[in-house]
């Protein structure tokens, strides 16, 4: 409640420089990286688009349409935003997705669902909150993450979510646990837009710069993604204190680090074919690593215990 209150009058005295947001504008769009399974490396996209008004349950809902690749199939999925909270329809209620109100350690009141060996989850938490500028627009950033307990091992699950964008996972936020998600691989935002703003997200900016959204990834492009070459060697993984990365092909020109929201953690410039560094600092959890040489660049998930 505070937070609403605090966000409800920066809006009112500051509404020349912040903009209280509008979600879901008629056209707006979301392009989010799809792996073509069948085609690997083969790199498409999904693209959510907002055709229009409706109502549900007496709720002002938007239609929103997306299809995946070169499926032809158009599905179709409904959501609504109320007071900084955003909905999804699931055919029978409108379930939470998000809650903006909430402040660093307020817990988001959604279930996470458990499989694949899951055992134990906690409640998700509000990390931390932040607020990001985006092309003169003032946008609210909510980290979460919760805890889980996969025997023999925890880690921990995290989450990203943009006022007006959503979170850059996936469009839907229905929190699994046990599901194995490279954020560069699938289900990562790239770009939004609308007419108004346009976000694009960090990995993409990074791995595809001043590549249109649209972009189909192939073998003719320099992101070559080779997940299983066994020239590169990442060792011990799952890691504790320490990580050894060589490439017996050439030269490492650059490794850098990234978590599971794709934010940089470290980078280095090792000019070698073996890097070392040290683990012991970071907090439990996945993280990836890009190692860029002469002619390709790898990408890698790594697992700090």
């Amino acid at each position: 409640m505070k937070n609403l209150i605090l966000t409800l009058l920066v809006c009112f005295l500051y509404q020349t420089e912040i903009k209280c947001q509008n979600w879901f504008p008629i056209g707006a769009e979301w392009y989010f990286n799809f792996q073509m399974q069948l085609n690997y490396p083969y790199h498409a996209y999904t693209k959510y688009t907002v055709q229009s008004d409706t109502i549900i349950n007496s709720m002002n809902a938007k239609k929103i349409t997306f299809k995946t690749g070169n499926s032809g199939k158009t599905s179709t999925v409904f959501v609504y935003e109320e007071n900084s909270k955003v909905f999804r329809w699931t055919g029978n209620e409108f379930k939470l997705m998000y809650d903006l109100n909430l402040d660093s350690g307020d817990t988001l009141d959604v279930e996470v669902i458990k499989r694949l060996g899951c055992d134990i989850v906690s409640p998700i938490i509000v990390d931390s909150v932040n607020y990001i500028q985006n092309y003169g627009e003032t946008l609210l950033v909510q980290y979460l993450s919760c805890s889980v307990n996969t025997p023999p091992q925890n880690y921990y699950i995290n989450y990203k979510v943009i006022e007006k964008i959503g979170r850059v996972e996936n469009f839907i936020f229905i929190p699994e646990c046990g599901i194995d998600i490279e954020p560069w691989v699938s289900l990562t935002l790239r770009c939004y837009k609308d007419n108004d703003m346009s976000y694009t997200s960090d990995w993409w900016s990074v791995f595809c710069p001043n590549s249109p959204c649209d972009t189909i990834i192939d073998g003719s492009t320099n992101i070559i993604n080779d997940w299983y070459s066994q020239q590169i060697k990442i060792f011990p993984n799952p890691c504790q204190d320490f990580l050894n990365i060589g490439y017996s092909s050439s030269t490492m020109n650059k490794v850098v680090l990234y978590n599971s929201m794709g934010l940089l953690i470290d980078r280095y410039e090792p000019d070698s074919n073996f890097i070392n560094f040290n683990t012991e600092s970071m907090g439990n959890g996945i993280y990836y690593v890009v190692i860029e040489t002469e002619d390709r660049i790898f990408r890698k998930r790594i697992i700090k215990l």
